[in-house]
């Protein structure tokens, strides 16, 4: 399978990989392809035909990577962490369906301008004042504010302070947690 150059021992494509190549059409990768972290092996889905094809549930099913995996650790088998074969992935598949419909998804689009509108806001008064933005942090804030209105009609008021919700605080840590224990899980 097609994957970055330089590929070295145990360290895999550390060498040679770009975040350019997920996003690059015109990758020498091709749409499908590899790349080892640390003894991890991920493959790529970069391409429309390629993804929709990997979406066809008849032939392929949701793989449980290292760091999902560790995520049980925290979560249990939720939708994310189940395996494939375990009840509770069918019942949470069942419960979320109705959420993630078409309808349900245009309801949220409102909310989600909301919050979109709110970050431009704040980075707006940063601009004027002359204060950097740090961007992972404030993407991880947009994520979860929008996640936490649209899922559970609950503000996390990510916006309105430096403050982090002591939620948001736990989740994040945690995600942080299991993802450091995940680096050290083959695939």
């Amino acid at each position: 399978m097609a994957h970055p150059p330089r590929r070295v021992p145990v360290l895999g494509d550390v060498f040679g990989f770009s975040t350019d190549i997920l996003t690059d059409p015109s990758s020498s990768l091709g749409t499908v392809f590899e790349f080892r972290f640390l003894g991890a092996r991920y493959v790529v889905a970069a391409g429309t035909d390629a993804v929709i094809e990997a979406s066809d549930e008849s032939r392929f099913c949701k793989h449980i990577g290292p760091d999902i995996e560790a995520l049980r650790i925290m979560g249990g088998d939720g939708l994310f962490t189940a395996f494939n074969d375990e009840p509770n992935w069918q019942t949470a598949h069942d419960v979320l369906m109705p959420a993630f419909s078409q309808q349900a998804m245009r309801g949220y689009h409102s909310i989600m301008f909301d919050v979109a509108d709110e970050l431009l806001a704040r980075w707006d008064e940063r601009a004027d004042t002359g204060e950097s933005v740090d961007v992972p942090t404030e993407t991880t804030r947009v994520t979860l504010e929008t996640i936490g209105r649209c899922a559970a009609g609950y503000a996390f008021g990510g916006f309105e302070s430096e403050d982090v919700h002591p939620f948001v605080e736990h989740m994040v840590a945690g995600l942080k947690g299991s993802d450091r224990v995940g680096v050290f899980r083959a695939t």
